[in-house]
């Protein structure tokens, strides 16, 4: 099993722990006082790198939340500019020009939905209310909810 302990977060803290101790005892550990000190500058750098790493990460997690926030704001500003275009469009001769002129598709005409499969595998069963609860599975159902 190493000494030193295989995580970085593990290992900064071992030698936080031992640089002290190497420099205060060097000559009777053997150690070279130069290394004792190379030792200590390098634990004292990986420690503020670790710290700017962490200060950094709270920065950008600031910045996420602030970009969301602005985001929001302009999703609902934008909507609402979108909303106006449409009511003005809608009110307009020509809807297409101001479309145009807002360099927006116009809507696509609304399509009915064709009508339901035949549906299998069905169920009925009494909920605890009293109500009947109806289940079945269609076949090739479009994506999303279908109410009838």
């Amino acid at each position: 099993m190493p000494i030193v302990p295989s995580s970085d977060m593990d290992a900064l803290n071992f030698f936080e722990i031992h640089w002290p101790v190497w420099q205060n005892n060097a000559v009777a550990l053997g150690v070279p006082a130069a290394l004792a000190q190379l030792i200590k500058n390098n634990t004292m750098t990986a420690r503020g790198a670790f710290t700017t790493k962490q200060n950094a990460l709270a920065a950008a997690r600031a910045a996420t939340l602030t970009w969301q926030s602005a985001m929001s704001l302009l999703r609902s500003a934008g909507s609402n500019g979108l909303a106006a275009i449409k009511a003005t469009a809608d009110a307009a001769p020509n809807p297409d020009t101001i479309y145009a002129l807002a360099q927006i598709p116009p809507p696509a005409p609304a399509t009915p939905l064709p009508a339901p499969g035949t549906p299998l595998d069905f169920s009925v069963s009494v909920l605890p209310t009293g109500a009947l609860g109806l289940k079945w599975k269609m076949p090739g159902a479009q994506s999303g909810n279908t109410f009838y």
